[in-house]
């Protein structure tokens, strides 16, 4: 059950960054152009964080 609990965290992340990088773009503070730059983050910061995280805590049997 914590497995399921840690794997929603780890979702809700990323649906947050999916989220916020949509408002910003409503909001007019990004444009289209920027939708690498937020591709990038998601992929190569926040994808391998979350990995980090997830696997740190877990203890190895």
């Amino acid at each position: 059950m914590v497995a399921y609990a840690q794997l929603l965290k780890s979702i809700l992340v990323l649906v947050g960054l999916v989220l916020s990088a949509l408002w910003l773009r409503r909001r007019g503070v990004v444009s289209s152009e920027h939708a690498p730059i937020f591709a990038r983050l998601v992929t190569d910061f926040a994808l391998p964080a979350l990995i980090f995280v997830n696997l740190s805590t877990r203890s190895l049997s």
